[in-house]
């Protein structure tokens, strides 16, 4: 005996919008948001569970500072990145 799950009723999905400072970059077929600050050469941050892009804030301030490009992605199923394509 195991357990059914139907679709979810439109009315009960929320509606995300991203702050105004996220990108978004489509690779795979996966839309992904990210947090890009800072030139120089790129150094990626990437998060695990149960953190977010914006865990990095504090690291990524202080890399773009001395001279990075610093990318720190949502990964796939983080809002606002797409679950799949």
């Amino acid at each position: 005996m195991g357990l059914e799950f139907g679709a979810r009723p439109p009315e009960s999905l929320v509606t995300f919008t991203p702050a105004a400072d996220v990108k978004f970059v489509d690779a795979n077929g996966i839309h992904f948001g990210y947090i890009e600050e800072g030139t120089g050469p790129l150094v990626l941050l990437f998060h695990g569970y149960p953190e977010t892009a914006r865990s990095w804030a504090a690291v990524q301030h202080k890399l773009a500072a001395a001279g990075y490009r610093v990318v720190a992605p949502s990964l796939r199923g983080y809002p606002p990145t797409s679950v799949s394509g």
